[in-house]
């Protein structure tokens, strides 16, 4: 995830170098994305970022099955474990999220809050 973090920052780092008048606002969203590659006039530079969000992309799936397999390693290792590690509490009244601010897996929405 640390890559991943330093691919936001230099998309981060390379608008405010350009100078570019609007905030990307939350790219760690997808639906974000959409349209920063285009805000880049240098065509090196577009394509640098267009690189930058295709490894973001590739990330994100490798991140989302690891992050399955884990939960389904975790069941079959130690269930009942796993279950009440459910139970505690999430800190926060939003809904529960992954790292990428998406909904996290079924399994974890089920839990008791």
């Amino acid at each position: 995830m640390r890559k991943r973090a330093e691919l936001f920052a230099h998309i981060q780092n390379t608008r405010s170098q350009y100078n570019l008048p609007d905030p990307l606002g939350c790219i760690a969203k997808p639906q974000n994305r959409e349209g920063i590659v285009e805000r880049f006039d240098d065509p090196s530079v577009q394509k640098s970022i267009a690189v930058n969000l295709e490894m973001i992309k590739a990330y994100d799936q490798t991140l989302t099955q690891l992050e399955h397999d884990i939960i389904s390693y975790a069941k079959k290792h130690d269930l009942r474990s796993y279950a009440l590690l459910q139970t505690i509490p999430c800190p926060s009244p939003e809904p529960v999220t992954n790292w990428r601010g998406i909904p996290a897996h079924p399994d974890v929405l089920n839990r008791t809050v």
